[in-house]
Parts: structure tokens; sequence; C-alpha cells
């Protein structure tokens, strides 16, 4: 029997004798979308292997893993974001991370060799860990929504988002603080508590006790993302969720998830997840236990 990692209940690396490589952006999932830049590949993919089908395995090269939708179980380190799981895994990670029940989607940012040796100045991780800072979470929440947009200017901004973000973790390595205003934190759980209702930048400013055009300025310079991304992506991540875990209508969960009706759920999601309401439901619930 392999000895396994009480914290995370994952058979130990070490028992692992020959673990199968996965070489740039190849993962357990299946792809609905990706945009290559120059050593950088942007990727979503919804989960399609049941937790025991996935082996121990070995990422040749180093990726971002932000969760979009269900429970994903990680041997990485650290403490995660509450409301945000993100996790950096260095070149050569060796583990068996997975989704709970095999149901969930995820966003990755694969990077080659070369393209993380360019920034050589950037002291990243060297094991597999958890980013909680918001700022890594609010970039990588950005680049999912432009490679969701893309357009001829989204290649220069991608690749500006990413060099952000490989600094935002590595602020992280080093343990440094970032200096936000106390209302900031507020403004982002009311944001993220209230994504059903009809919220404007005037509303959340007021709440928060700021000027609209501060909270905005602000917002963007500390967490990468705008006040609009943030509300939309958990718009989005609460209907993926509700999709996975009831049997509730789609028009239904349209309007519980904050969006006007259904077709523009459905419009927005097949966006974001690269497949209509219906059709991730369906590929979902059928590795749905009894």
């Amino acid at each position: 029997m392999h000895q396994r990692d009480q914290r995370s209940a994952f058979p130990h690396p070490r028992s692992a004798r020959h673990p199968f490589l996965l070489t740039h952006d190849v993962f357990y999932g299946e792809l609905q979308s990706t945009r290559s830049l120059d050593g950088i590949t942007l990727s979503h993919r919804i989960a399609d292997s049941p937790p025991e089908e996935v082996e121990v395995h070995t990422h040749v090269d180093a990726h971002f893993v932000l969760v979009t939708s269900g429970h994903y179980v990680s041997s990485a380190g650290a403490t995660p974001n509450r409301r945000t799981t993100l996790v950096y895994n260095p070149p050569g990670t060796t583990h068996r991370d997975h989704f709970h029940q095999g149901r969930g989607s995820f966003f990755t940012i694969s990077v080659s060799m070369e393209r993380l040796e360019e920034s050589s100045d950037a002291k990243v991780h060297q094991v597999a860990t958890y980013l909680s800072d918001e700022r890594a979470c609010g970039l990588s929440r950005a680049l999912l929504m432009e490679c969701a947009r893309w357009d001829n200017c989204s290649s220069l901004k991608a690749q500006s988002l990413y060099s952000e973000l490989l600094a935002s973790a590595s602020r992280n390595a080093d343990g440094a603080e970032q200096s936000w205003p106390n209302w900031l934190p507020a403004a982002c759980e009311l944001i993220q508590d209230c994504y059903a209702e009809d919220l404007g930048i005037r509303q959340v400013a007021n709440a928060v006790g700021v000027h609209p055009t501060h909270l905005a300025r602000v917002f963007r310079s500390c967490l990468g993302c705008t006040p609009g991304d943030l509300l939309r992506t958990r718009r989005l991540e609460k209907a993926a969720e509700l999709l996975l875990l009831t049997d509730v209508s789609i028009a239904e969960i349209a309007l519980e998830s904050g969006h006007s009706d259904q077709a523009q759920l459905t419009k927005a999601f097949r966006r974001f997840y690269g497949l209509p309401p219906g059709s991730y439901r369906h590929r979902n619930t059928r590795r749905r236990p009894a």
C-alpha cells in the first residue's frame, strides 16, 4: 500500500517510481479553448477523469491553475485564497491533483522553460504552492476574461498580464505585504457576495466610503482586474456551481446567478467556458455518482 500524506490524502510522490510526463499545455481534461503566445499557452478545460483514473504524473513545464468550478483537491503547499483557487506548479511538479468526483473546470497558464528563464530575476516558488494573494487571483481572472474575448489586441495585453502575474507570484514568494487601502477587501467581499444584484460602481463605492473613480483606479491597480471582471467571473462561477450540484433549470440558474435571462447566461457561459450551460451540465452529470 502507498504511503499517504494525511493532509492531502494523495499517494506520496516517492511512491510513484515512474510517473509519466505531461509536456507543455497537456493536462487531464477536455480542452474547450486555447490561445498560444510566445512561450505561453492559455487554455480552459473541463475535467473528464474520475479521481481514481488520475495517475501520478510529472509536469515538464511551469503553469498556473485557476479553478473556475468544482472542488479542486491539490497537494500544493500554503493556504489557499478563501474564494479563489489558484495554484502555481513549478517545472517538474509531480502530483496527482484532481477534482472531487471528477467534476469541475479550470483555466491554465502554461509557461515554457525558455520563457520562464527569461524572468530569472523573479524569485518564484520552487514547490507547488497555493497563491492566496488577491492581485495574483485578479490577474489570472483578467487573463481568463481576455482569452474569452480575444481580438487583435489581446496578445499584447495577455503577455503584459502574464508578466504582472509572475511578478505578483514572485512577491508572494518573498513574503512581501501588499500595501492596500483598508476598504479594498470590503469592496471585493461586497461584489462577490452580492453577485446576483444589479451592482453599480457608485453603489460599491458608497458602501465602502470612497469616490467611484478612485475605487475603479485603485481596484485595477491593486488587483489587476476591474470590478466588472470580478463580478462577471463570480456570476459565471456561481452558474457553473449550480449546474454541477443541482437539477435547477437553466432559466432559474440564470436569474439566481445575476443574469437577466437564459439567453444572456448562455452567451456569456459559452464565451467563458467554451460550451453552453446545457452541454456543460450533461458532460459533468455523466460522471455524477448515483
